[in-house]
């Protein structure tokens, strides 16, 4: 009798315990608050300028395990760049750069994350213009207030390596794109 008193504590213990192990490997999901996020890029033009821009539609979601991000996907609207200047940003949304007939979307799937003490970094696929290549992020988590977070990075993308040229003009326009992300989210 007292073997299988025990035997029931045990499995009340395991029980018990076992919903932990659930419960902190459960996931949460946020979805992107576009209209408080931004992806921001600068690229040197003439070798001495910077063009500045941005891209204005965009999506994705932050998945968590517990308190570490864990994975993220997000998509990118090709044609919503901007860089303040229309008859640029129609030079870029043409068949000779980002071809958004054909390649719409700009996407983002990460493949794993590393956290370690003063840097972090998310390693992805960065799919333009149907030609993928694997990047990392370095990036911050920021708690901006109440229920409010923001995911901080920045990464120097190879235009070339997509496929990103501009035939005769290109001498012109800078091979290293920099691009900072200030992506929001909500945990309310």
């Amino acid at each position: 009798m007292l073997n299988n008193i025990q035997f029931h504590k045990n499995i009340a213990l395991l029980l018990i315990l076992g919903h932990g192990f659930v419960a902190s490997a459960q996931t949460k999901t946020y979805k992107v608050d576009v209209e408080k996020s931004q992806i921001e890029f600068k690229v040197k033009h003439l070798g001495v300028l910077n063009v500045e821009g941005s891209f204005k539609d965009f999506e994705g979601s932050l998945i968590f395990s517990g308190k570490k991000l864990f994975k993220i996907n997000s998509i990118i609207k090709a044609e919503s760049i901007d860089t303040n200047d229309e008859k640029r940003d129609e030079t870029l949304r043409d068949s000779v750069y980002f071809n958004v007939i054909q390649f719409p979307d700009i996407s983002f799937n990460s493949s794993s994350i590393e956290y370690s003490e003063g840097s972090n970094s998310i390693k992805g696929i960065l799919k333009i213009k149907n030609v993928e290549r694997t990047i990392d992020i370095p990036f911050q988590l920021v708690l901006r207030n109440s229920g409010t977070h923001a995911l901080i990075a920045e990464t120097i993308v190879v235009r070339k390596e997509f496929g990103l040229d501009f035939g005769a003009m290109d001498a012109l326009v800078g091979n290293k794109v920099k691009v900072r992300l200030e992506i929001v989210y909500s945990t309310n």
